[in-house]
């Protein structure tokens, strides 16, 4: 070893002692804090100075001897770096390591020390990989938590919100008409899908025994829960995996049940599953306790006794035991508590035992809840049910009959085959207008609308009146009514729609056709045929935009010429003098220009008052259907010369819409949309859903002198104009006809004091009619017989203001005593009475 010293150098020495010298550094014995506080002494220690730069007397470089200089401590520092260095050498460190007994080269390592070595390796790995997981879990599952968060407030954006007010829960809907003495007359019956029955009943009608059953049974903590029980719910999931209920445990609440009844979601899904405990939370925040539990019993399904689907503990009553809900006894709740978990298994007609099971658990519930006594318990358990299926039960009750429903008298063809009762159009007609309401109260497509109202729940009430109804629909099963038996290219008949209304839009009688209705819902030509109306169009745009707005008056003369439209001269006369064909370029009052269907006149009215004027007027005040720019697939629709000035429609109307643009001209003024239904109510609830009778719907769109003025027009088309068949003895009858330029459709509309026709006849296919025919004539004989037997003290308004006087000839105002007058009388509205100036 010694030898080994003396080889060691700076830059060769024996790896033995480089491992004892880093033993050695590791060593508990080292202190670092001794090493530097010897470094620090050498750095204090003067170096000696040799150097032959520096001079041995210690004199600076140019020979000069330094003051400082001081042999003897020089001396004594040098040696004091030397013994200070000394203890820095690896040969003393080394003797250092073995005094100290820390040898650790020759020292053996015990099996202890790997053993402890290896826990601790092992204890530091498993730590740190159990920190890994750890914070990975913890990481995942914050992603997971957020994820979950922005899945379900997802579904909150999106779960459609349920009101029970709007909810029909399948009930029949009804269609009543009302007589001239209030009496309702059921005409129309619209039963559920499957022959579902219902009977609402509210929650003061339920006896607290009967609503404890069902919450006891079904959902015990239903009063402390807010809509979702998470006990129940938690139970529900953990029996999937361990079934430690023994069979599938549901988790749903009552709420969550009403709510899967009404949304008819019953998806299985967790999708579903947060879209029902979402909507039920939103329920429970919505509705007491008591609503949805009216809700509930009054939609929950119970089987199904002699074909009829239960819906509700009002049907199921009755239905079991053939007695109101009110009148149920404890046992007899219990019972009907027992069907909803399975409605066909705990049917009590069909299996009593399982359903005996069944109502003995929902009493135990009763009875451990506190809402029954042991006695009463005792008593609901042994009482013997008598169900309507029984003999008992029918000697009891003889004449019981299941809802009370007359049986229905059905009539059989040649063949014994049941024939189909058929709907009258008056039917059709309201279930198509519920059907649009329904579409554009609830913003869905007619198709859906109408699939709401078959699944029941509306009572409609109809404003029709019987006795007009009969009169119409027996002359349309005439065909000499409608003067010609003659065919088109086709082999069709002529076919004719016609309507009536009052003056506050009720519709009193409608025929859709001609001849006998052969289905039903099919198509109805009054409401439904979209036709040209050819001059009938001039009093509802032309002449009524122009008196509206004080451009004409009775009297105002237009030369009968036309002008050039797209190059060509128009229009051509129709009129019942001269050349047809052509102008006579001869002066026409405004009123003689009517009377005779004169086209040029009102041609140039719109002319000089602008396209878009006069469809204002049209369409916004008088509820004309027509077709704006933007609707049209041509771009131009309705706005032209030919539909507002002659009737061409780009698209046509119907009847039932022309007549109603002539109301306000029998009644001062005022329109309301043409309705065949008064009422709409909720067949649950009675909660009126609409009523057309309210005046608020009414509305004046134009001024009464306007209507007062353009009824003494429309009374001159038929005293001496083209509507002279129409003419009725014992009623003052004001109307239009129209006729196309191709004769493919001819109108007629009329007003009478008691209220507003119209009449249209054509082919389904257009075709040519002859010439010869008379829609005023047709009209009178569909309804002039009936409205003038009508004995009423109806009359048109009145208006004071308007000025009733005589006009010049010559200039067409109102004539003065130097004037040349007229014969006739001439009717001006105040702000339009100018007088003649010039005689």
């Amino acid at each position: 070893m010694k030898d080994k010293d003396k080889n060691l150098t700076d830059d060769n020495y024996d790896d033995d002692y480089l491992d004892d010298y880093e033993e050695y550094e590791d060593d508990e014995y080292y202190d670092d804090d001794d090493y530097y506080e010897d470094e620090e002494e050498v750095e204090n220690i003067p170096l000696k100075e040799d150097s032959p730069s520096n001079g041995s007397n210690g004199s600076n470089k140019d020979g000069e001897e330094n003051p400082y200089y001081d042999d003897k401590s020089v001396d004594d520092g040098n040696e004091k770096f030397d013994k200070k260095m000394a203890h820095f050498s690896l040969p003393n460190l080394r003797d250092k390591h073995k005094k100290s007994g820390k040898n650790n080269r020759n020292q053996k390592k015990t099996p202890l020390y790997y053993i402890l070595t290896f826990f601790k390796k092992l204890l530091a790995l498993v730590g740190t990989t159990l920190v890994s997981i750890f914070l990975i879990l913890v990481i995942t599952g914050t992603v997971c938590v957020v994820a979950f968060v922005i899945y379900v407030l997802s579904f909150m954006d999106t779960t459609t919100d349920v009101n029970l007010t709007e909810y029909e829960m399948s009930y029949a809907s009804y269609i009543y008409t009302v007589d001239s003495d209030g009496n309702e007359d059921l005409v129309y019956k619209v039963k559920a899908s499957d022959g579902e029955q219902r009977i609402p009943i509210t929650i003061d009608q339920i006896p607290q025994d009967v609503r404890n059953a069902f919450v006891y049974t079904e959902d015990e903590r239903f009063y402390a829960h807010d809509g979702v029980d998470l006990k129940r719910t938690l139970g529900a999931f953990v029996n999937i995996f361990t079934n430690i209920y023994g069979s599938e445990q549901g988790g749903s609440t009552i709420t969550q049940q009403l709510i899967k009844n009404i949304t008819g979601d019953n998806e299985t899904s967790s999708e579903r599953k947060i879209r029902e405990i979402f909507r039920a939370m939103q329920l429970e925040k919505k509705y007491p306790k008591d609503t949805i539990l009216e809700s509930y019993l009054n939609c929950i399904y119970f089987g199904r006794v002699d074909n009829n689907n239960l819906n509700g503990i009002g049907a199921a009553s009755i239905a079991y035991f053939g007695k109101s809900t009110s009148e149920l006894s404890i046992a007899e709740a219990a019972c009907l508590a027992a069907i909803p978990k399975d409605p066909f298994l705990y049917n009590p007609i069909d299996n009593p035992e399982e359903n005996k099971t069944r109502q003995e658990y929902a009493l135990s519930k009763m009875f451990e809840n506190g809402v029954i006594s042991p006695e009463q318990y005792e008593e609901a358990l042994n009482e013997e049910l008598i169900f309507t299926d029984s003999d008992e039960f029918k000697e009891l009750y003889p004449d019981f009959k299941l809802f009370d429903e007359e049986e229905e008298e059905i009539e059989y063809d040649e063949d014994g085959n049941p024939i189909e009762s058929i709907t009258p159009y008056y039917v059709d007609a309201a279930i198509y207008e519920v059907r649009d309401w329904i579409a554009e109260e609830e913003g869905i497509s007619q198709e859906d609308a109408l699939s709401k109202f078959n699944k029941g729940g509306y009572t409609l009430y109809l404003t029709i009146d019987l006795d007009m109804q009969a009169y119409v629909d027996e002359k349309y099963l005439d065909r000499d009514n409608f003067l010609t038996y003659a065919k088109n290219s086709e082999g069709e008949y002529v076919q004719s729609s016609f309507i009536a209304m009052d003056y506050d839009g009720n519709v009193l009688a409608m025929a859709g056709g001609i001849g006998e209705k052969e289905t039903n819902l099919g198509f109805n030509r009054a409401v439904q045929t979209q036709r040209q109306v050819g001059s009938t169009m001039k009093p509802v745009a032309a002449y009524g935009c122009a008196l509206y707005n004080d451009e004409i008056t009775w009297s105002t003369l237009f030369q009968d010429k036309g002008f050039l439209v797209d190059g060509k001269d128009w229009p051509s006369n129709y009129s019942t003098y001269g050349n047809s064909l052509e102008w006579t370029y001869n002066y026409i009052y405004v009123y003689d220009a009517l009377r005779r269907s004169v086209n040029t006149t009102p041609a140039n009215i719109v002319n000089e008052m602008g396209l878009e004027t006069v469809f204002d007027f049209s369409k916004n005040k008088l509820g004309l259907n027509l077709v704006s720019p933007e609707e049209a697939a041509n771009g131009v629709g309705d706005m032209t010369y030919s539909s507002l000035a002659v009737g061409g429609l780009y698209g046509g109307t119907s009847i039932e819409d022309l007549v109603n643009a002539y109301m306000p001209y029998g009644n001062g003024g005022y329109f309301q949309d043409a309705h065949v239904i008064s009422r709409i109510e909720n067949s649950a609830t009675g909660e009126v859903l609409l009523d057309n009778s309210d005046s608020s719907h009414k509305e004046q769109v134009i001024d009464e002198e306007t209507a007062y003025v353009m009824n003494k027009l429309l009374r001159q088309v038929i005293t001496s104009g083209t509507g002279t068949a129409a003419n009725l003895s014992n009623k003052t009858v004001c109307g239009k006809t129209g006729t196309t330029s191709d004769f493919n459709d001819i109108t007629f509309v009329g007003l009478t004091e008691d209220f507003v026709s119209g009449i249209w006849v054509g082919y389904d296919t257009p075709y040519g009619l002859s010439p010869s025919l008379s829609s005023a004539q047709i009209w009178k004989n569909v309804i002039g017989g009936y409205a003038n037997s009508l004995d009423t003290d109806a009359s048109y308004p009145e208006c004071d203001t308007v000025i009733e006087a005589h006009f010049c000839t010559s200039t067409g105002l109102i004539a003065t005593s130097r004037c040349p007058q007229s014969s006739e009388v001439g009717y001006y509205k105040s702000s339009n009475a100018t007088y003649c100036g010039r005689h």
